[in-house]
């Protein structure tokens, strides 16, 4: 299986030209998933430079670690990228970082090769975490939950209007084991016309509940910050408003200087040639100079 079949990076040439890389740099990609835009970051900082990667998908980091073989120097650690800043300090890289690079979007392999359930389009077990190694599977919550606390998370993390009659159905079939059990009983609360919609958005509560993605981006966004040398760059791709929100309201920080005033989206062309790209925002910030991050 390789890599570049199963991955095309998004926002690739923004991201290049907005975060600068150069020989000798020092690059931090949080989410190196299948290595895609690593490589692209690697290319540019070689020979003298140094890429650290983190990823918590210890087969997408298998695939990333063949593909960047021979590009130049490199570092991959199973991880995700809220450790980034404890290990990059043990590297006694603290304040020697020139770009941190975020994708938070789910990678195809996550998505289509996985076998945890991060799609509804496949019959999978109900676990959606990004390493199996810890904490619990989706079913967990699922099964266990009151009517009220699914209600809310599937509002809160998936901002769907039809929560509680999706939360009210899962209970009433309870135990549900695989993602065809929960898309059932989604498909049960909510008119046929909006299934695709809802399923979509409930598959994203679990799975940011899950994996706590957005208390764990509020760290990262503090430790990259902290980590990065002044001048340094920030650049974080998101997918809903959640996750956008939460980088909008950290680039108003007054140790913070805004590059991307808006959001660099995809281009058309980019969007016909991969679908997954249609809802990503690019935003990139600088670590103003002389300034440290909040601790």
């Amino acid at each position: 299986m390789e890599a570049d079949k199963l991955h095309i990076p998004v926002l690739l040439k923004e991201v290049m030209e907005l975060t600068s890389p150069g020989p000798g740099d020092v690059v931090v990609d949080g989410t190196v998933g299948m290595g895609g835009h690593a490589e692209a970051f690697l290319e540019r900082i070689a020979p003298s430079g140094l890429l650290i990667g983190f990823d918590k998908s210890p087969e997408s980091l298998e695939m990333a670690r063949k593909r960047l073989e021979g590009g130049g120097n490199f570092r991959l650690y199973n991880a995700g990228f809220e450790d980034m800043g404890r290990i990059v300090r043990e590297m006694g890289l603290d304040g020697k970082v020139d770009i941190i690079f975020l994708d938070l979007g789910l990678s195809s392999f996550l998505l289509e090769h996985s076998g945890r359930g991060f799609s509804f389009k496949r019959d999978e077990p109900l676990d959606m975490r990004f390493d199996p190694r810890q904490g619990h599977p989706a079913s967990h919550y699922i099964n266990t939950m009151s009517r009220e606390e699914l209600a809310r998370i599937i509002w809160e993390y998936g901002e769907e209007r039809f929560s509680r009659r999706i939360a009210r159905r899962i209970v009433e079939n309870r135990p549900l084991e695989t993602t065809l059990d929960l898309v059932r009983a989604v498909e049960m609360a909510v008119p046929r016309r909006h299934w695709n919609r809802a399923l979509k958005r409930v598959f994203q509560a679990f799975r940011i509940l899950v994996n706590r993605e957005l208390d764990v981006l509020r760290f990262a966004l503090n430790e990259a910050l902290d980590i990065l040398k002044p001048g340094g760059r920030l650049a974080v791709i998101s997918y809903h408003s959640l996750e956008d929100r939460i980088v909008k309201m950290f680039s108003r920080r007054e140790d913070v200087e805004v590059i991307t005033r808006k959001p660099v989206v995809p281009s058309v062309e980019e969007v016909k040639r991969n679908p997954r790209s249609r809802s990503a925002k690019l935003r990139v910030v600088r670590k103003a100079v002389g300034t440290r991050a909040e601790t």
